[in-house]
């Protein structure tokens, strides 16, 4: 009777030893479970927080040349959106200037110049992008212009006739639309470093 006893005592322990090996090892896989879930989420944050685009900012403004103003808003004739400026022209006297990447605290995106004849030398702002088609057209008092890198796209006729114009350095991503610089007859386009008149920068890039 005692050895039966002793027995079913045996296996009793043996059972609830399996039952307690198993409970901490669906705890164990839980937690390593848990673990891992953990991981890959945080790893997520990482590769996210990695990917977004960091805000860009402003380049350190270079000191005024000797002669060149900035304008105030009132000088110019321009639109305001929710989110951006548009300037559609220049009512100022001062024919040197340096277009303000902000008015009214939005930043300006657009510039339009047409058919001034006040206007000697223009520096763009790093908030402009592209060059509109006939943004200079026939501003023919214009010798010098000063593009940013950010500018990507010179648009059709976008320096139509500027007939005084001697010089201008194009960024090297920027996209040449046809006729950018037709009738610039003195002008010598700088460019991925080589330099070119108005009819061979049109035979070389102008494709659009």
């Amino acid at each position: 009777m005692k050895s039966k006893n002793f027995v079913n005592g045996m296996l009793l322990c043996a059972l609830s030893a399996a039952m307690l090996l198993s409970g901490c090892s669906e705890d164990a896989a839980d937690a390593a479970a848990e673990n891992e879930i953990g991981q890959t989420y945080a790893n997520f944050l990482s590769e996210e927080e990695t990917a977004a685009p960091k805000a860009s900012e402003p380049p350190e403004e270079e000191p005024l040349p000797e002669g060149v103003v900035i304008p105030e808003p009132e000088d110019f004739d321009y639109v305001a959106s929710d989110t951006r400026v548009r300037i559609d022209s220049y009512e100022g006297e001062a024919d040197a200037i340096r277009i303000p990447s902000e008015i009214d605290g939005l930043p300006v995106t657009e510039v339009n110049m047409r058919k001034n004849d006040i206007i000697s030398y223009v520096e763009i702002p790093y908030t402009v992008t592209a060059i509109e088609s006939e943004a200079f057209y026939e501003c023919d008092s214009l010798t010098e212009v000063k593009l940013p890198s950010t500018v990507t796209e010179i648009g059709d006729s976008a320096f139509y006739a500027c007939t005084a114009l001697t010089a201008i350095n194009l960024p090297d991503g920027a996209d040449i639309y046809s006729g950018a610089f037709s009738d610039c007859q003195g002008a010598v386009i700088h460019y991925r470093g080589q330099t070119y008149d108005m009819k061979t920068i049109a035979e070389v890039y102008c494709e659009y």
